[in-house]
């Protein structure tokens, strides 16, 4: 609908929706097809950070934006236990202790980056001995998935996983293809 909407306001871009569509299938096959034989334990064990300072640390539990993400491309949500919805997933560093996660992705809805993770930057929450940090594989998304973050029936893999998860998928998610290290923008 949006498509449609945005090509009467620029009628010379008209047809774009249906590339755009034809895209995003084409995403999310290439994504299953990479991901669907991975058994349980070669998941990689992922943590969202949708709003991380030194108050609190706020996830996105099994009813939020990073469950689908991590379904879509074959990882496990550390943190699908938690039920609470948005800024009600709130975790504490015991608990990502606990979960231990391969990979951590920081949403552009915190300030926070990589470096503050890697460098202990906020106080009381020391992530030296976490999987991720150790191995580098924390991942500040990009400000254009922004918009994106939340699915909807156009966003198959068309925005976090076209602009950030099939690129960092070899090397962020998928524990075959790894390379400690890689990181998206950490701005």
């Amino acid at each position: 609908q949006w498509m449609k909407s945005l090509s009467e306001i620029w009628p010379e871009h008209k047809g774009k929706g249906d590339l755009i569509d034809s895209r995003s299938k084409a995403i999310a096959k290439m994504v299953s097809d990479r991901t669907k034989d991975l058994r349980p334990e070669e998941r990689s064990k992922v943590l969202f950070l949708f709003r991380y300072d030194a108050r609190q640390i706020v996830t996105s539990g099994r009813n939020f934006f990073g469950q689908y993400w991590c379904d879509a491309v074959g990882a496990r949500n550390v943190a699908e236990s938690v039920t609470a919805d948005n800024a009600n997933a709130i975790v504490s560093m015991e608990q990502i202790y606990a979960w231990n996660p391969d990979v951590v992705f920081i949403t552009n809805f915190t300030a926070a980056t990589p470096a503050d993770l890697f460098d202990n930057k906020m106080a009381g929450h020391d992530w030296s001995d976490v999987k991720a940090v150790k191995d580098k594989r924390v991942y500040k998304l990009p400000l254009s998935a922004a918009t994106r973050l939340r699915p909807t029936r156009r966003s198959r893999c068309s925005g976090l996983p076209s602009r950030s998860i099939p690129r960092a998928l070899p090397t962020s998610i998928s524990p075959r293809r790894s390379r400690p290290g890689t990181r998206t923008s950490s701005a």
